[in-house]
């Protein structure tokens, strides 16, 4: 009777360990877009935008230069009375978005 207990606690401790180097397996093996660092801006837009909105229609109201200081604001005003970020996370929203309106 003890040699079936000892098996099968072997047994159950083998599949222990080998989901544990499965899942540590995943975990480490990103992929190459994961590795790219991205902004905050980006990574909070990506957690709190991206659901409903693209980025594209988003910084389109930044793409012309001359009027580029005021649609920045307008974004300003609109994020304060939309979502419910913080006013640095509104700022690196705008500074991503602005960086995209301008191509980088």
């Amino acid at each position: 009777m003890r040699h079936v207990v000892v098996t099968r606690s072997v047994v159950v401790l083998g599949l222990v360990l080998a989901g544990a180097c499965l899942l540590f397996a995943r975990l480490v093996s990103r992929p190459a877009e994961m590795a790219v660092p991205r902004s905050a801006g980006e990574a909070l837009f990506e957690r709190r935008c991206a659901g409903c909105h693209a980025p594209a229609d988003v910084d389109a109201s930044l793409r012309p230069p001359a009027e580029r200081a005021a649609a920045s604001a307008e974004l300003h005003r609109f994020l304060r009375g939309h979502g419910h970020c913080s006013p640095d996370e509104d700022e690196a929203l705008v500074e991503f978005l602005s960086a995209r309106a301008q191509g980088g």
